[in-house]
This record gives C-alpha cells, structure tokens and sequence, in this order.
C-alpha cells in the first residue's frame, strides 16, 4: 500500500508540473498578444485596432526577437543565476527593446570607427557598403516595429559572416568582424595592395574594383606565401623565382608539415607586424584552417601557382581558352581520350588535357567519356579560370538559375547535387564548395552574368 502511494503522488506531481508549465506557456502568450495590441494601437497613432495580417506579423516577430535577444543576454551573464528574473512576458520584452537600444550604439560607435579607418581603396563594393548600405540601415531600421529585420544590402563579403542572425544583432557582429579584417589591412601599405589587387585581377581575368572581393583572405594569403619565399619582409610581391622557392619549400611535405610551416609563417607575420590585437590573433589562426586545407589540395594536385599571384604572371598559362568553333575532328578526340586513359597519374591527364584541348564543348564531352575518376575531376577543373567555371555552372545549375538571381549557397549542396545528370556535375560541385570564399564569389557574379548556347544532349 505504501508504493502505491508514493506512485500516486509522483503521478499527481507530474500532472501538477505539467499544469504549471502550460499556465507559463498560457501567461507567456497572453502576455505577447498584450504588447501587439498597444504596439498596433501605436502603429496606427491610436486611430484603429486592426492592421493587415502581413504587418500584424511582422510586429509580432519584432515582439519575439526583443524578448529572444534578453533571453540570449541570460545566457551570457554568467551571475545570472543570481540577477532578479522578470516575471512577467511585458518586463522581458522591456528589458529586451532596452538591450536592443543599447546594440544600436554600440553598432553606431563601431561603424564611426570603421569609417574613421576605411581603407583607400577603389572597390565599389566595399566603399558602396560602408557609405551607403550601413547608413541606409541606422536610418531606416525600426526598433519598435521591425526589430528583426535587416534592410540593406551588405555586398561586401567577409570571411566569417554569420548570417543566421538578424537585425541589429547581425549588423553588429558584421561590422565587429570587418573591424578585426581591416586591422590586419592596415598592416600593409595602401600602394602596394593596390599593385597587388591590380595583379589579382589580371590573374583570375576580371576588374578588381567591382568584384566580390575579401580583402583580408587575399592579402593574408599572399602574406604567407610571402613568408614561405623566404623574404625578410612580408610583403605582397612575389617573383617567379620566388614562386620556384616555395614550391621547393613545400615540395614532398604532408598535411602535418605543411600546418608547421603554415604555423611558423603566421606568427612570424604577427611578430613583422607588431599584431598585439588578441581578436586578430584568433581570427588570424582561425582563417588559416582554411587555408590549409586549400594548400594541401593545390600541392596535391601539383596547381599551387592558382593560389599564389606572381608578379608577371601570365593568366592564360597552363589554361583552356575557349575559341568558338575551334574543336577537334572525332579522330582527334578519340585519340585524347585513349591517351588520358592510358595515363595513371592525374597530373599527365591534366598536361594532355592543357596541351589538346580548347573548345568548351570538347572538354565537357571528355568529362563525360569515363576519363577521369574521384579527384581527378577535381584536379582537371583546377585547370579552368573563372570564366569557364562559371560556363560549367550555368550547366549545372540550370534549374536554379530558371527561378532568377542564382547563389552559391553552402546549404544547397545537397538540393543543387539531387539536380546534377552526370557524375563530372557532382564533382563540379564539390570543386566550387571547395574553392575559397572570394574565388566562389566571383564565379556565382559570372553565372549569373554569362549566356552560352549549349547542346544539353552531350552534358
């Protein structure tokens, strides 16, 4: 009899618990609906109660975000178990609009900072970003109303740009990171980026001062590759001999050895310029697991002169250049496609393919003629610039480009794989997911700028 009733009172308590938690779910949603009717009411200066449903909406999701953004604050405040808890939803949403207001300055302070150091730099996307798309957004966003919401157009790629906030608190976290980025920018003479950016675009065939452009991974790449030739001084010019020392210096190296050296290469450019900034240090080491894994790829695939820009560098080297109507006779193509086959190292498949082959389709109907196998699909299209990337992708992403403005979006993959019809499409799309922020970012602007006619019946 005594079990009996301890389990009774233990089912008794669980039915009163869940009773409790459905009446704070009851008051919490009681007390929303409360704010959205005095914020209705304030919407339409006290003149009517109802509004359309779409702004209804909105300002509910304006009401949830205050109250998630004190809630996040919680988590954050690490006596918080000891700060007196609202009790009611109207004190958190309080508290919230309060923190809201407080982000905003905050977001103010370091965009007047940012702009007090904006880089001379001719690139529209940057200058357009920082004059015109942050100002659009302090003037225009709507604490009451549209607290969620985010609306500008903030072009200009980071490194690491968290998307999955919003409103204020994603503009924060933007500027807060293009402050670390352009720390390290600064490290360098504004001359000689502009040399550089200069070359980088002559490489990759593109004007550099309308392209989406990171500023910091290009100029902390070449810092390294800098380090790696063996300079005293990093700097951002590089040779062809200097070139020639850091393939030797990489030469036969694996994954742990080529970390070392990119290791060494960081702190001795933390040490060349006097970084003491420990967020910089931190983002600095962060990029450079990126980074890695990029050399590790190129050096494996014996195509590391793509990573590095060499002064005098000519962008059409060791590359395919389409000419319209230039292609091979069938005797000819079957003839590349037994000498492919009969090679078992992948950089002499991608020497034949360099040397034979410069029509787009003929190189679209190797891809397909049971060639190439696992990375050396990846190692052929390395052999490709951004133009003929971005040739192949208006293939493979027909599907999106037909419902308008195409993006490269990580997320897809899978969706953007499910649409590929060969094996070489998948491998396509692999090799564009690996490719660096900035590279991917010019080749997603040239989709959706590029038309080429294409017989679909040879993909």
């Amino acid at each position: 009899m005594a079990l009996k009733r301890v389990e009774g009172s233990r089912e008794d308590h669980n039915d009163e618990a869940s009773l409790v938690v459905q009446s704070e779910k009851d008051a919490f949603e009681i007390g929303v609906a409360s704010i959205l009717i005095r914020l209705i009411s304030r919407y339409t200066f006290g003149e009517s109660s109802s509004v359309k449903v779409e702004t209804a909406s909105n300002i509910l999701n304006s009401i949830y975000y205050a109250i998630d953004v004190y809630n996040a604050s919680l988590s954050k405040n690490v006596d918080c178990t000891v700060i007196e808890q609202p009790t009611t939803t109207d004190e958190m949403y309080k508290r919230g609009m309060e923190l809201i207001e407080a982000y905003v300055e905050e977001a103010r302070q370091l965009y007047t900072e940012i702009f007090r150091d904006k880089l001379n730099l001719p690139l529209e996307i940057y200058n357009e970003t920082l004059m015109d798309a942050l100002p659009a957004f302090f003037k225009t966003y709507d604490i009451t109303f549209a607290a969620n919401n985010t609306l500008t157009s903030m072009d200009y790629p980071l490194v690491f740009d968290d998307m999955s906030k919003e409103g204020i608190l994603y503009i924060k976290q933007w500027l807060a990171t293009l402050k670390i980025e352009t720390q390290f920018c600064k490290c360098l003479e504004m001359d000689s980026v502009i040399e550089f950016l200069e070359a980088y675009g002559h490489k990759y065939g593109f004007d550099y001062k309308n392209m989406p452009i990171n500023l910091f991974s290009v100029l902390f790449e070449q810092s390294i590759f800098s380090v790696f030739s063996g300079h005293n001084e990093v700097g951002l010019t590089i040779t062809t001999s200097d070139f020639n020392r850091i393939s030797f210096y990489v030469k036969g190296k694996n994954q742990q050895q080529i970390q070392n050296l990119i290791d060494l290469a960081v702190k001795q450019i933390i040490y060349k310029f006097g970084i003491i900034n420990s967020e910089l240090i931190e983002y600095m080491n962060r990029y450079k697991e990126l980074f890695l894994v990029r050399v590790v790829n190129s050096h494996s695939n014996d195509n590391l002169s793509q990573m590095v820009v060499i002064d005098g560098f000519d962008p059409y080297l060791n590359k395919i250049i389409y000419t319209d109507g230039v292609s091979m006779s069938d005797k000819q193509f079957r003839n590349v496609i037994n000498q492919v086959k009969a090679c078992d190292k992948v950089s002499d498949k991608t020497r034949i393919v360099s040397a034979c082959v410069h029509s787009l389709q003929d190189f679209i109907d190797l891809l397909g003629a049971g060639c190439f196998f696992d990375d050396e699909y990846i190692a052929v299209l390395g052999l490709l610039g951004d133009s003929e990337l971005a040739i192949l992708g208006e293939m493979v992403f027909q599907e999106e480009l037909r419902c308008g403005v195409f993006k490269l979006l990580p997320e897809r993959t899978s969706i953007f794989k499910q649409n590929a019809r060969a094996e070489w499409q998948l491998n396509y799309i692999d090799f564009i997911f690996d490719l660096d922020l900035n590279r991917r970012k010019i080749v997603e602007e040239l989709i959706n700028e590029i038309t080429v006619e294409v017989d679909a019946g040879k993909v």
